[in-house]
């Protein structure tokens, strides 16, 4: 009975040997597949971290040209205002022609034709005086502030001799069309 017992106790060890392996077995590879888990979320976080620190920088950036932004939009909000203006038209075209020598006469505005997002407003200038101060103004025009077109100039005599001649300047400014800004807003 003593060789009886004595296998048993060598099977009964041999299996707590075996289920102690199996045990370490499956502990170490739990162990394995915890730490590759963890690798995989630090691998996960370390792309959001980048994806942060991207994301960061394209706002200071943003925020860098917010200034440059604003001196564009605010060019542009006097290139093709919000409303017609006219009255600023009006002493923009007089300073102008004050500065270039120019004597202003008369300015007519015409009938207003709606376009997509704006309204051409038509306007008819007449100036009187020299002839490269008429040029000037007419470049000055077309360069201001305010975005104008100008269509069609004619030359005639002043009152004056020469070298005093008349202008009659045919031009378009522009202003927003309200819906125009209210629907660019809502898109």
């Amino acid at each position: 009975m003593a060789g009886r017992k004595q296998s048993i106790y060598i099977i009964l060890a041999a299996a707590l040997g075996i289920i102690a392996l199996v045990g370490i077995a499956f502990l170490t590879y739990t162990r394995f597949d915890d730490l590759r888990s963890a690798r995989d979320t630090v691998a996960a976080e370390q792309a959001a971290v980048a994806g942060a620190e991207a994301q960061l920088q394209s706002l200071i950036k943003a925020r860098d040209q917010a200034s440059v932004l604003k001196k564009r939009l605010d060019a542009f909000d006097r290139l093709i205002p919000a409303e017609p203006k006219e009255s600023a038209l009006i002493n923009e075209i007089q300073g102008m022609a004050d500065g270039d020598g120019v004597r202003f006469l008369q300015i007519r505005f015409e009938k207003r034709a709606p376009k997509q997002g704006y309204v051409e407003m038509p306007v008819k200038i007449a100036f009187q005086g020299r002839y490269h101060g008429l040029l000037a103004l007419l470049d000055n025009l077309q360069n201001g502030d305010r975005a104008v077109r100008i269509d069609e100039v004619k030359v005639g005599k002043g009152k004056e001799q020469l070298p005093q001649i008349k202008a009659e300047v045919t031009a378009s400014a522009f202003f927003i069309q309200e819906g125009a800004v209210k629907g660019k807003e809502g898109s």
